[in-house]
């Protein structure tokens, strides 16, 4: 369900700053999107690099066009999603290729929202995700991986804020209730669509709060609702950064934890291993979360 709270959250933050904007500029948007993912993943993947050649462990028999889809952060999701084989898949988690893509098509998912609405964005999303279903069968991994399911939920975010901005808090409630509800009664679902819908419920909730709060003549957020929104946005950026470094702190941190034994791994140790790899993960997203507004700040 966090995933799911990730993209819809992604995608509300899309439709705040861009959906209603006259001036919208499809090149504009998109190279403020790539200032944010791609510098610091190039940055993380070398540094990464360089410690896999010290260890001898850099993979050299790649095919050499797979760089392209490091270039744009896209091995560990489209690799993975097509079994390509051997990559360059150092950092960046499959979740850090999907923000990727769900980046560059949200100009469309921003067309489709204003021409179809709220209603038809999400039989759109209803309709994509019931055919990935059926191509996918039961493998919940693949299902919650999977792009239709990704885009779904940035949509999904995307048209929840849509919904806020219109005011109308029956229809914002009655979303959200049913939404919750669904996920928790509707036997059969399978769990991808069930975090979904219960993600959707709570980030709804979230949503309507403010909406009432404006409702009530608070047309101007409140300094702790706007420093709640900052704070959203920082973490945002956080977990991204912290799935990006994952992967490499992770097969760090295993090997070394092993030869540092002389005895076999319980409970304990596991548990050791587990914080010492969220803490040097959390260090290096927010590190890099730092070095990414440098660089906005800088080319701004």
């Amino acid at each position: 369900m966090a995933v799911c709270l990730f993209f819809m959250l992604s995608g509300a933050l899309a439709a705040r700053t861009t959906l209603r904007d006259e001036g919208f500029s499809i090149p504009g948007y998109l190279r403020h999107r790539a200032l944010r993912l791609l510098p610091p993943l190039w940055l993380s993947w070398l540094l990464i690099c360089v410690w896999y050649m010290a260890r001898g462990s850099f993979h050299f028999d790649v095919p050499a066009w797979r760089f392209a889809l490091t270039v744009f952060g896209l091995d560990g999701y489209v690799s993975y999603a097509l079994n390509l084989g051997p990559s360059f898949y150092y950092c960046g988690e499959w979740f850090y290729g999907a923000i990727v893509i769900a980046a560059v098509l949200w100009p469309l998912m921003r067309w489709l929202l204003r021409r179809a609405g709220v209603a038809g964005s999400v039989a759109l999303v209803v309709v994509a995700e019931a055919l990935a279903f059926l191509a996918l069968g039961r493998d919940a991994t693949l299902l919650w991986r999977s792009l239709p399911v990704c885009l779904g939920s940035y949509l999904l975010g995307a048209c929840v804020s849509e919904v806020r901005l219109t005011r109308n808090v029956v229809a914002s409630a009655s979303v959200c209730a049913v939404a919750f509800l669904s996920g928790l009664i509707i036997v059969g679902l399978p769990p991808a669509v069930r975090f979904q819908l219960v993600g959707l419920g709570v980030f709804g909730l979230v949503e309507l709060r403010e909406q009432l709060l404006e409702s009530g003549g608070e047309r101007r957020p409140s300094e702790g609702l706007a420093r709640a929104r900052r704070v959203l946005v920082r973490l945002s950026g956080l977990t991204l950064y912290f799935f990006m470094w994952q992967f490499a702190v992770i097969r760090w941190a295993v090997p070394l934890a092993a030869g540092s034994v002389d005895h076999a791994f319980g409970a304990f140790d596991y548990w050791g291993l587990a914080v010492i790899v969220i803490l040097v993960t959390a260090l290096a997203a927010a590190l890099t979360q730092q070095l990414e507004r440098g660089i906005r700040e800088f080319v701004a």
